[in-house]
């Protein structure tokens, strides 16, 4: 049978940069906070592999949003719910 191999990644992009997975309370908040300031794009990338015959499928999609500022205690519950910190940019859309 056909044995395939699916790789995929996520990061988000604010203002120029590349933001993984917050690594402090710190840093979660800055990029929450930022987020408000300017819009940011997710860009995401999936390899899919044939293992047989080596063959390659790659594909990217941005997507950008759009956040209106965002109040300090909504940060604050996201940082203290703690899901921020498994996804690139803290960003949970």
């Amino acid at each position: 049978g056909t044995v395939l191999l699916v790789t995929c990644d996520q990061v988000v992009v604010h203002e120029g940069n590349i933001l993984e997975k917050p690594e402090s309370k710190e840093e979660a908040e800055r990029f929450i906070k930022g987020y408000g300031r300017s819009p940011c794009s997710t860009v995401g990338g999936i390899v899919v592999t044939n293992l047989a015959t080596g063959k390659r499928f790659e594909s990217l999609d941005r997507a950008s949003i759009f956040f209106k500022e965002i109040p300090d205690d909504v940060t604050k519950g996201l940082i203290e719910a703690g899901g921020v910190f498994f996804c690139a940019g803290g960003l949970m859309v």
